[in-house]
Formats: structure tokens, C-alpha cells, sequence
């Protein structure tokens, strides 16, 4: 214990004043001991003129100045330096002070001062033993024997082998690989990796992480790649009465009721109904053969006046000479034949069939047969006869009445533009030049789809996600005038979302323009039906009839849900040709 010696008998207290082991300044100041300890005091007697402190309080205390009572001076703080040495810590006391050593100090009994401790020769250090002790003044130090490895730092408070972050010292040489690697920190060292993408998500060469996106009939996975839907796992897929067959992108819908020839399955797939083989064109009546639909199959026969020769051509029958000098009394014959009666005989009402000016009148079939349907075209009428002819853009087929479109997209470089999207129209074709809206490319794969340049929105940037993924650019065209089924719609165009289970969809469409000549009624939106066929799948239908010739545009915009947050959106722009004439 400092301030005390070691007997044999229990401690005795040191006089630190009469072995003159104090520090106290004997010329102005008085050393009294004090058991374990001394302090200085004020010298007795030390003014000529005592005041009134050193009349009134004791030595090591001074009279506070309002309350006149004696308080302890804090000789430790009184002054700039402290009474005690450097090596030792100064504690106040009532009317006094003691010095003590510091922490890793030691009194030194003959040279009567705080010495160094040698935690090192005394073994109080708390090292490793993987360690060395070094000593310092007043505490120790631990050096480890051998340095640290590769990838490693020591730290010199602990010792210890520290592993070093290269991933984020940047001391790693992973971006020399190119943006799709990372760094990934291990003990003493570091990985590079390929950049993960979150769920069906796929990594660009940019280093980005983008949305899949599939082509129809296929959907992304968790690992971004685009696999192909099952469609047929989906109960509305076909009709009852079909069974369906899935295929790489798409599906087929087989019917379970096979129609015999003449015969077709109805749109709910539920009976066999009749083609009708001279609407559709599909008919084989010879040159000037009238087309005449029956259960099952049609008949060809010629108009009246007109027999079927052994080319299966309609030619025509020279009444005058085959009934020549013959009294018709069938009437309706008659006048089928010679126009009007022109002789009464015997008071029977008939006409008589000569050479003679009635036989060589000229009989408009097109005119009179015009209900028949004559031709599938323009009818022009010739003495004796009528002939079909076709407007620019078509072609008489092989039964001389049916006039069929000539595609002149098929013969190539129709279009000045390479990039131009050549559209067949009946009786004509258009060039469409697809150019993509500002911050849009188009795709490689798609011709007419335009995709925006940057895919990824951040957190609440509801401009970003109300601004389309894509765009895509479709063309349809159909005769004026074209028939609505008997189910009330004729179905156009289809659209169709992801098959997430966390994602739903909404579809809307606008009609952005139409256009027709003076005289013509312009289409409307109520020309048009939209419809869900299943959650994720939405169908444009006709269900009225549009004259041509015009040019429609209509907008269909799908919007994607995940998780009932915007997730991103698509739009279709469909333009439809109405041709102006009704084959």
C-alpha cells in the first residue's frame, strides 16, 4: 500500500516529512504528516500581517468570500501544474493533498519515486501466446510473432488478422470481366460472379437486369428464360366439343364431332351446319354457271335462256329456231324467251316463236338475273349473253364469275422503303412505314413492334410506369360491307397478358380515327366489341357493318397489375382497310 512500509508487525505509517520524501515547498509552505500519507500546509507564521484566512481557518482551507466559512483549497487544481511528479495521480483532501502512482507505476523505497512497472518481467500483461510482451512507460504492448497472410491485415489494438474487403477496397479485378460480373468477398480472398437478376428477370450485356419479355405463347420463368405455355392447362382455351393439343408457342383445337362433306362445325362446336359453297368462292361451277347452294352441297345451273354444254359452259339457246312456227301457250315461257306476246289465236293468250324481230332482241341478264348473283364481280351484259369482269387488284378465277384479289405484296419490292410493311388489301395493297415514338426501338424479331430503350422504373416513378413497354403495329383488311355471323360478332384481333399468378390485367380500347370518302358513313366505336375471353386475354370484334372504302384506327391498350401495383404496360394500334367493294 503506498504511503506505507512492510513489517512483520501490522503496517506502520511512514512519515513522509521527517524522511523528506515530500514535495512540499518548505519555504512558503509546512509538511504535515497524515496516517498513510502527508500534505502541505501553510507555513505558521509565514506573514508579518496574518489575515484574516490565516487567523480564522486552519492550515490547507480559506474563507469563502460571502459566507465567511472555511472551505478546502484543491491544491490538485489550484495551480497550473500539479504539485505531484509526472508518474504520480494528485488527490484532494480536506486541507490537504496526497500523491499516489499512477497505474503501471511503482514506489520505489529508496529512491523514494513512481518507477515503471515491467508487466513483461512480472507477467501481468494479458498477451497471446502467439505474442510477444514489449514493455512500455506505464503499460505493455503484444507483437505478434509472425505477419498476416494474403488478404489479411493485422490490427494492432487486438492483434488479430483482419480479412481485407477487396470487393470494397476496390482491389479486386473484377470489372476487367465486363459489367455482367460481381465481387463477392471470402476469407483472405474474392470471387467473381455473374450478376444475379431478381425472379423472372434476365441479365443484359449492359449489366442490367431486365423484365423477360416472350412472344406470344410463351412466358417467363424464374430464372428469366422464356418457356412455352401451356395453354391447354387453361379451361377456356378451346370449345366444348374440341380437344386441345398444346404446341411450342401455341395450341390447336381438334373437334370431337367430325362433319361430313358439305358440313362444318358451328362456332360453339355443338352440331354440323351447311357450307354455304357459293358465298365462299369454294364452289368448281363452270364458266357462266349460277352457283346454287343445297344441304351438304350446291348445284351449277345456267340461267334461264342457256343450256350447260360438254365443257361445262353455260351457252346459249336459240329459241327461235328450237320453237319455230310453234304456239307457246305456256306464257311465262313465252315471255322468258321473246320478251311479250305478240299474236292471239283460236282466243288463246300465246305468242308464236319466229325469226322474226322478237328473237333478236337483247336480253340484260345482268339486270334481270341481278338477285341470282350472276358474278362475284363486275356483270356485263353481250347480245345473247353477259360476261364477268374485275376491277383493278383482281383476277377472274377459273369460273369466269368469282373475281379473287391478287396480293401484290407477294411479288416483293412493292414498297419504296426497306423498312415499309407491305399490307394486301382487296383490290390493292398499302405501304405502312412503322416509325417508333421518341425513346422507342424497334425490335429486331418483330418487325412491327417498337420496345422503349430503357425497361426499368424506379421505385415510384409513376411516369415511368405509365409509359408503354411496347408498341406493336397491326394491319387488317376486309371487304365492305362484310357479313356478321349469326352469333352477332365477328372476332379481329387478340391480345393477350402474362400468366402470373400475382399478375392481372385490364384491356381498354379507343378508337383514334376513321376515314371515308364524302357520302360514305365513317365507322364509330360501336362498330366494335371488346371482350375478355379469360383473365389475362381480350378480343377486338366487329359486330356491325362498315362501308367502304375507309381507313380505321383503333387503339388497344393493356395495363399490368403485380400484386395490385402498376407493374407496366403494352399497346396495339390496329389499322383496318375497308376495300370498296363488297368481294
Amino acid at each position: 500500500m503506498i504511503g506505507y512500509v512492510k513489517f512483520e508487525l501490522p503496517d506502520k505509517d511512514i512519515d513522509e516529512c521527517f524522511e523528506k520524501i515530500h514535495v512540499c515547498n518548505l519555504a512558503s509552505e509546512a509538511c504535515i504528516n497524515e496516517p498513510g500519507g502527508y500534505r502541505c500546509g501553510a507555513k505558521s507564521g509565514q506573514d508579518k500581517q496574518p489575515t484574516t484566512e490565516t487567523q480564522k481557518c486552519p492550515p490547507g482551507f480559506r474563507e469563502h468570500p460571502v459566507t465567511k466559512s472555511c472551505v478546502d483549497i484543491d491544491e490538485c487544481t489550484e495551480n497550473e501544474e500539479s504539485p505531484c511528479d509526472s508518474n504520480q495521480d494528485c488527490t484532494n483532501t480536506q486541507g490537504g493533498y496526497t500523491c499516489s502512482c499512477k497505474y503501471g507505476f511503482l514506489l520505489d523505497q529508496t529512491l523514494q519515486a513512481c518507477i515503471d512497472v515491467n508487466e513483461c518481467q512480472v507477467n501481468s500483461h494479458n498477451c497471446l501466446p502467439t505474442q510477444r510482451c514489449d514493455n512500455t512507460i506505464g503499460s505493455f504492448q503484444c507483437i505478434r510473432f509472425t505477419s498476416c497472410g494474403t488478404g489479411y491485415t493485422l490490427n494492432a489494438e487486438t492483434g488479430d488478422c483482419e480479412d481485407d474487403n477487396e470487393c470494397q477496397l476496390g482491389s479486386d479485378n473484377c470489372q476487367a470481366l465486363g459489367p455482367i460480373w460481381v465481387c463477392r468477398n471470402t476469407p483472405g480472398s474474392f470471387r467473381c460472379e455473374r450478376k444475379l437478376c431478381g425472379p423472372k428477370q434476365t441479365l443484359l450485356p449492359s449489366g442490367d437486369c431486365k423484365n423477360a419479355e416472350c412472344s406470344v405463347g410463351f412466358e417467363s420463368n424464374e430464372q428469366g428464360q422464356c418457356k412455352d405455355i401451356n395453354e391447354c392447362q387453361l379451361p377456356t382455351t378451346c370449345q366444348r366439343n374440341q380437344r386441345c393439343f398444346n404446341t411450342i408457342g401455341s395450341y390447336r383445337c381438334i373437334n370431337l364431332i367430325n362433319c361430313g362433306g358439305g358440313y362444318v362445325l358451328n362456332t360453339e362446336g355443338t352440331q354440323c351446319v351447311d357450307i354455304d359453297e357459293c358465298a365462299q368462292g369454294t364452289h368448281d361451277c363452270g364458266r357462266g354457271q349460277i352457283c346454287q347452294n343445297r344441304q351438304g352441297g350446291y348445284l351449277c345451273q345456267c340461267p334461264t335462256g342457256y343450256t350447260t354444254n360438254h365443257l361445262k359452259e353455260c351457252v346459249d339457246i336459240d329459241e327461235c329456231t328450237r320453237y319455230a312456227g310453234q304456239i307457246l301457250m305456256n306464257v311465262r315461257i313465252a315471255q322468258e324467251y321473246v320478251i311479250r306476246p305478240v299474236l292471239i289465236i283460236g282466243g288463246h293468250t300465246g305468242v308464236v316463236a319466229t325469226l322474226g324481230t322478237h328473237c333478236n332482241m337483247i336480253i340484260d341478264e345482268c339486270e334481270q338475273f341481278k338477285e341470282r348473283n350472276l358474278c362475284v364481280g363486275i356483270c356485263v351484259n353481250q347480245p345473247g349473253s353477259y360476261s364477268c369482269k374485275c376491277p383493278d387488284g383482281y383476277r377472274l378465277g377459273s369460273d369466269g364469275r368469282t373475281c379473287q384479289d391478287e396480293d401484290e405484296c407477294l411479288a416483293g419490292n412493292v414498297c419504296d422503303h426497306p423498312d415499309d410493311v407491305c399490307i394486301n388489301t382487296r383490290g390493292g395493297y398499302r405501304c405502312n412505314t412503322i416509325s417508333c415514338p421518341s425513346n422507342f426501338v424497334k425490335e429486331t424479331e418483330h418487325k412491327n413492334r417498337c420496345r422503349r430503350i430503357s425497361s426499368i422504373c424506379r421505385e415510384g416513378d409513376t411516369n415511368c410506369l405509365n409509359t408503354p413497354g411496347s408498341y406493336s403495329f397491326n394491319f387488317i383488311t376486309f371487304v365492305s360491307n362484310l357479313a356478321i355471323p349469326p352469333v352477332g360478332q365477328l372476332d379481329l384481333f387478340t391480345m393477350r397478358g402474362p400468366l402470373w399468378s400475382t399478375t392481372t390485367v385490364s384491356f381498354t380500347l379507343d378508337m383514334l380515327d376513321s376515314r371515308a370518302p364524302i357520302g360514305i358513313e365513317r365507322a364509330t366505336k360501336e362498330h366494335f366489341r371488346l371482350r375478355r375471353t379469360s383473365h389475362n386475354q381480350a378480343v377486338i370484334s366487329l359486330i356491325k357493318k362498315i362501308t367502304g372504302p375507309q381507313e380505321i384506327e383503333l387503339q388497344l391498350t393493356m395495363k399490368m397489375y403485380h400484386s395490385a401495383s402498376l407493374g407496366g404496360s403494352a399497346v396495339a394500334r390496329l389499322f383496318i382497310y375497308v376495300s370498296q367493294y363488297e368481294f
